[in-house]
């Protein structure tokens, strides 16, 4: 776990001191480990909550060990550990979410990270308008509040709430009257010092902003804090924006199976121990498809120093992968933008030969093997990747 930690404190995920633990609770055998000779290479979380939901995440291949298959390997034994009877849940990054959409996940919102620091006026920034009790979460309330969490999270989860809002050295905060919970709010520390709050579920706007005045208001002057706040949720948007915090990082909350119906609007920031990967930093075969084989460089993979240049590895032989591998390298190193009469020399306009390489945005459908030779578009991306890269 240390060694994990720092891991995710090298990516900037900003773990907290003590997030493990209450996810443990739930399930003690939840975080996987790859190992090679008896060392600790890749690490993946899958959360059982019940027997019908599981949660991904915390997915890091260490970086010496990036672009040989391991990731991929751990990857199939954290879905096989969900199980295909469970709905599955992960947050993923932008540049993977294509490939998780082929494993089957389908995305329900974005969410994005704010990051910034408690401004001084925090409390005019976050007056309510109307007044609030809030109160911090103790034996007394607990339960209350697990309840309410219970309508906030895909399937009730007492355990683990129970763990999270009564840890020490956390701050828990409720708001509501005569037993009757309107929100709830969790900060911890992380391990570079920092703040996350989260979760924040709130009836109300005007409850979500006591709530996070109360907890910012329990940290030290201008402390660094991030807040993972559901896309849909405008008005949890615009109470970061208020505090003047700046979008930091994006993921979709994406699933396999049937989505769970949540009150979005009501989710001011999620319960956070990192997205399934960060591979937008270092993006490798290891997590880019399931045929994965080792590259050895060969004329039909000539852009080698470009996905160097990336801090990738080239993928394999497949085609398919291959290329969309490349196209993903062309967008985010030159940020392409074209359509099909550009790029193409205006062949048809059929719906599938109007292909886009954008920075940030899907990867575009591309040719199997058997057509890689004759088709336009290999030799038009295998040859802008020479310009490019050299």
């Amino acid at each position: 776990v240390p060694l994990a930690l720092k891991w995710a404190e090298k990516e900037g995920w900003e773990p907290g001191t003590h997030d493990f633990e209450p996810f443990t609770s739930v399930d003690p055998e939840g975080f996987l480990g790859g190992f090679l000779g008896g060392r600790l290479v890749a690490c993946i979380s899958a959360v059982r909550y019940n027997g019908a939901f599981a949660f991904v995440g915390f997915y890091i291949v260490d970086e010496p060990y990036r672009g040989k298959g391991y990731g991929l390997r751990l990857w199939r034994a954290a879905l096989a550990r969900a199980g295909d009877q469970r709905v599955v849940g992960l947050d993923g990054v932008v540049a993977q979410q294509a490939n998780y959409a082929r494993e089957g996940f389908v995305t329900a919102h974005k969410q994005l990270r704010f990051g910034g620091h408690v401004p001084a006026d925090f409390e005019q920034l976050l007056a309510a308008g109307k007044a609030v009790d809030v109160r911090p979460v103790d034996g007394s309330n607990v339960d209350a509040v697990i309840a309410f969490d219970a309508r906030h999270f895909p399937v009730p989860r007492p355990a683990f709430t129970r763990a999270w809002v009564l840890r020490e050295g956390r701050t828990a905060l409720t708001a509501g009257s005569k037993g009757e919970v309107r929100g709830y709010c969790a900060s911890r520390a992380t391990t570079s010092g920092a703040f996350k709050l989260g979760p924040v579920f709130a009836q109300d706007v005007a409850t979500a902003s006591a709530l996070m005045a109360a907890a910012l208001r329990r940290l030290p002057a201008g402390a660094a804090i991030f807040l993972d706040v559901p896309a849909p949720n405008a008005q949890g948007v615009a109470l970061a924006e208020r505090l003047r915090l700046k979008p930091v990082f994006e993921t979709a909350r994406m699933y396999r199976g049937p989505a769970p119906t949540l009150p979005v609007n009501e989710i001011f920031g999620v319960t956070a121990l990192s997205s399934a990967d960060d591979q937008a930093r270092e993006p490798s075969c290891g997590q880019l498809g399931s045929s994965v084989t080792n590259c050895q460089h060969s004329d039909a993979c000539n852009m080698h120093r470009c996905c160097k240049q990336a801090r990738a590895t080239c993928i394999d032989r497949s085609y398919s992968l291959h290329e969309q591998l490349l196209w993903t390298h062309l967008s985010n190193m030159i940020h392409y933008s074209m359509m099909d009469a550009r790029v193409w020399g205006g062949r048809g306009a059929a719906a599938e030969d109007h292909h886009r390489c954008q920075y940030s945005t899907e990867v575009a459908p591309l040719p199997t093997h058997s057509s890689a030779a004759s088709d336009p578009r290999a030799a038009f991306c295998r040859s802008t990747v020479a310009q490019t890269c050299g």
